[in-house]
């Protein structure tokens, strides 16, 4: 937060212990000064201060920053502001120009809009046979705040009621979310069978920032509810109908559910802004790029010119305007270059190394998967493969040649020469798998006739994910690994691997699985995927959700694409508490 009223720059200590943690260059010293925040007489608790180089809107600046203890607003002072060139004060402060330029377009940042130019069309496959499944009842305690929910839908004009018979209808599952509201989602999994699925080519990564090299101010922008700008043709609304506690509905726009939603998304958004130099799109992101502030300005301007003439609407909230670095599809975007984001192998760079012969034989087997790409490889692991053999069952010996071997390996896994780049065009596959203590994922492509691994992933389960069955965990990996490549997956087919045999029954459109396992598949229905079982021995995730760290001095798992034990527990808290 920047404080134009702050003679101080201030910053918590969980916030310096995260930059500790992620090797920000920074000297600290001790102080005996006091700090006093406005209005008190009693100084805030100072642990130090911290001298690093910070850098904003271009801007680097080396700056001293008092540590507090304990939870506080991490604040930028008003000389630091001043000289970063981020605040500028008095009677003669004129703003950027793409101030100006947002201030004109107020109306985009307003409300959820509707594409004029044109109505969807979901293709719909009529040989098959129309399934009206039963309404799910929805819990008493929830009914107020899902009559709310389809009541706001209505003012907005993205449902109707339905008052005719119908061939198709689809129920809802309801959960509560953590600030009080609900998520309403709609099983379209039968519906999804009737639906032709769009086959509209999408950019490459390579195509789209091969265009950016070079460019130093970036701007991303979000849609106000995407899908819902999009209003469907009154002729295939009827696939999209459901079914509530109030009676039937249906869809006017777009849904999130049907599966055709993200090709028809994209293909709008991407002629939209054709003919735009700078713009592109993939997935939900759209990114304006140039050389120079200017031009930025420019750019911008004509993009939210389309959108205003074509009566959409952004999200001012979650849009990121004129800034010098910015993450996009895997890859951090800055004045400095284009590289790929250290998550995609931080995986692998954060692995524990092996306690047992089982954790030994899972790592060797993601090494051997890619051996090809690593030079002199059966040399390099032979201190390893030593560890698997039966005279090294009852004495697993991790010494000092072993633990190089493994760093040596480790790197190679991260080399540039066996990562691979992602190709729409190649063959896709998702591989999973969950342990005891965490999820681990990897996303390969079928490259040249060859295996190539594009990113990795992994995370430590919460306590309470620990104690769900291994069904559960394996059906949390699937979902989770969907997610966290949702930027490459959405709008192309895919395999999703899994050595646990019961999940190809449980991912299938007729299932009926526990509630919490439900809702995780109803979160994949934009996705295009087939479930396929390979044997344990097989899976090259399994180290990987293996060898991380857990434990007291582990790192929180914290994110906003899963909420659902959160979810779970509120649940039953709220609607299965009996009243007094």
């Amino acid at each position: 937060m920047i404080d134009s009223g702050s003679s101080a720059n201030v910053i918590s200590k969980s916030t310096w212990e995260y930059l500790k943690a992620n090797n920000v260059k920074a000297k600290s010293r001790l102080t005996s000064r006091k700090l006093y925040p406005y209005g008190s007489k009693t100084p805030l608790d100072l642990l130090g201060i911290a001298n690093a180089d910070i850098c904003a809107a271009g801007h680097t600046v080396n700056a001293d920053f008092d540590v507090v203890n304990g939870q506080a607003e991490n604040i930028i002072g008003r000389a630091t502001a001043i000289e970063l060139g981020i605040l500028r004060l008095g009677i003669n402060a004129v703003a950027d120009r793409h101030e100006d330029i947002l201030s004109r377009f107020k109306h985009v940042f307003t409300g959820v809009g509707k594409l004029k130019s044109k109505q969807i069309r979901l293709a719909i496959d009529d040989s098959i046979t129309p399934v009206a499944q039963p309404y799910r009842r929805v819990p008493h305690g929830l009914r107020k705040k899902l009559e709310d929910k389809l009541d706001e839908l209505l003012d907005y004009d993205i449902i109707e009621a339905v008052n005719e018979p119908a061939e198709w209808v689809s129920p809802i599952v309801v959960s509560p979310k953590r600030n009080g509201d609900i998520r309403m989602c709609v099983d379209m999994r039968r519906a999804n069978a009737a639906v032709i699925r769009e086959r509209h080519p999408l950019a490459t990564v390579d195509e789209i920032i091969q265009d950016m090299h070079g460019c130093q101010v970036f701007s991303n922008l979000d849609m106000k509810w995407g899908f819902h700008q999009l209003e469907l043709e009154p002729g295939c609304r009827h696939i999209t109908t459901f079914a509530t506690h109030r009676g039937l509905y249906r869809y006017k726009r777009l849904n999130f559910g049907i599966s055709s939603a993200p090709e028809l998304y994209n293909h709008e958004i991407r002629k939209l802004i054709a003919g735009i130099p700078g713009v592109a799109n993939m997935s939900d992101d759209i990114i304006v790029y140039a050389k120079t502030p200017d031009e930025h300005d420019q750019i911008l301007e004509r993009v939210l010119t389309r959108f205003s003439d074509a009566g959409l609407t952004l999200n001012r909230d979650k849009c990121k305007f004129k800034v010098t670095e910015l993450e996009f599809v895997g890859h951090k975007l800055s004045a400095g270059g284009i590289d790929p984001l250290r998550r995609h192998v931080e995986a692998v760079q954060n692995a524990c190394e092996p306690k047992c012969q089982g954790e030994m034989r899972s790592f060797l087997g993601l090494t051997q998967y890619v051996s090809k790409f690593i030079p002199n490889y059966s040399n390099t692991c032979e201190p390893l493969q030593k560890l698997t053999r039966d005279e090294a069952k009852d004495n697993f010996q991790f010494g000092e040649v072993e633990r190089n071997t493994f760093e040596t390996l480790k790197q190679a896994l991260c080399s540039t020469k066996t990562l691979g780049y992602f190709d729409v065009d190649n063959e896709t596959l998702v591989i999973s798998d969950a342990s005891n203590v965490g999820l681990g994922a990897v996303l390969v492509q079928v490259q040249n006739g060859d295996y190539r691994i594009i990113s990795y992933a992994s995370r430590s389960l919460t306590d309470v994910e620990r104690r769900y069955s291994q069904c559960e965990k394996e059906s949390l990996s699937l979902v989770w690994a969907c997610e966290k490549f949702s930027p490459y997956l959405l709008g192309m087919k895919f395999k999703l691997v899994t050595d646990h045999q019961s999940l190809r029954n449980i991912f299938c459109p007729t299932s009926k699985p526990c509630a919490r396992i439900e809702r995780w598949v109803l979160r994949l229905q934009s996705f295009d995927y087939e479930v396929v079982h390979i044997p344990g021995h097989k899976n090259i995730a399994d180290s990987l959700s293996r060898l991380i760290k857990y434990g007291p001095n582990a790192p929180v798992f914290k994110t906003d694409d899963f909420v659902e034990t959160d979810e779970h527990v509120r649940s039953i808290a709220i609607v299965c508490a009996p009243n007094a």
